[in-house]
């Protein structure tokens, strides 16, 4: 479980002290667990049989080692304020039934949180996105940029979980060129997600389950594709439309913590499998001969990573991973950035 806040805000260490490193003996110490306990007071009792011992160790022994609220509250002392940065880049290749189109996306979220009572983290966040997709050789352009702003809310459920909400409104301008014929309009976005987030030790290695529950809901405003074909104006009037995206994923995460002489890092490996329960068109796809294709709502994920902390208040996270296993043809990969300090 989480430490109780202090009741004033820890101010951030420009680097690491010996103690810091020095955490892993507290492995081999016994722990007082009631030291641990969720309002942060002593017990006098001398019944600790529902005393989650491993859960406590973990607690002590610092950084990345007990299940975080929000994924940037890694640290084992916890503060009233979190900044976070997440940077992620896709690179995209769909081969499927001769559709032949490549993109790349960039999205880039700040977020700042603050503890209040009962362990309940309330934050908010501001992003940008820009993605790209060319298809038959060209012929078919999309490009979109958008802003979004949400906020979120996160609790600990046990010694063991954790679960955050959260709630994204964004704006996007979309440009579309359909051979010589290109047109401009606008999108809405609404997301919201559920996560759950776990932790337990085995031996030297630490599992993480996470869960998640997505949904998005878009609208497209009317617009017009209009060109010039053999010296003739054209304009096609394309319909105002909205559509859904509904999404669970569960991933599975195994690290391994190091301490070296200034830092300390844990890699870490991860699977998953992602089920998508609501597509536009059910899943369907436009092919090389201008027909729908169905496709499958499943998709396998693997990545590989490592956290470092970088001081006792601020830690890096680093990773890369293919989000399209199991699909052939399809080829999805992304590098990912996260930035995490505590005030």
């Amino acid at each position: 479980m989480t430490p109780p806040a202090p009741t004033t805000p820890a101010s951030p260490v420009p680097a690491i002290d010996d103690a810091t490193l020095e955490r892993r003996a507290v492995l081999d110490q016994a722990v007082n667990c009631p030291e641990w306990a969720r309002d942060g007071r002593s017990s006098d009792a001398e019944d600790y049989s529902d005393c989650d011992r491993i859960a406590a160790e973990q607690a002590q022994s610092g950084f990345g080692q007990s299940v975080p609220v929000t994924p940037g509250r890694e640290f084992a002392t916890p503060t009233r304020w979190n900044l976070w940065f997440d940077g992620r880049t896709l690179d995209t290749s769909d081969q499927r039934h001769g559709l032949d189109t490549d993109g790349s996306g960039n999205y880039f979220t700040l977020g700042a949180d603050r503890r209040l009572g009962n362990d309940v983290v309330a934050g908010a966040m501001v992003s940008y996105e820009n993605n790209e997709s060319d298809g038959f050789d060209g012929s078919l352009h999309q490009e979109t940029d958008g802003y979004g702003i949400g906020a979120y809310l996160a609790q600990p459920l046990s010694q063991r979980w954790a679960m955050d909400a959260s709630v994204v409104y964004s704006w996007l301008s979309n440009d579309s060129r359909v051979a010589v014929l290109t047109g401009s309009y606008d999108s809405t976005r609404v997301s919201l997600a559920l996560n759950t987030t776990g932790q337990y030790q085995t031996g030297e290695f630490t599992l993480r389950p996470k869960f998640t529950l997505s949904y998005s809901h878009y609208d497209n405003d009317a617009y017009s594709l209009s060109g010039t074909v053999f010296d003739t104006p054209l304009a096609l009037k394309v319909a105002q439309d909205s559509y859904d995206n509904g999404t669970i994923e569960g991933l599975l995460e195994v690290s391994r913590t190091f301490h070296t002489e200034r830092s300390v890092v844990i890699p870490y490996g991860e699977l998953g499998a992602n089920y998508a329960f609501i597509r536009p068109q059910d899943g369907g796809i436009l092919t090389s001969d201008l027909r729908l294709a169905s496709t499958s709502a499943w998709l396998g994920s693997a990545r590989v990573g490592a956290r470092a902390l970088v001081s006792q208040a601020m830690f890096v996270e680093a990773s890369a991973g293919y989000l399209s296993l199991g699909q052939g043809d399809n080829d999805v990969w992304e590098l990912r950035l996260f930035l995490s300090w505590a005030f």
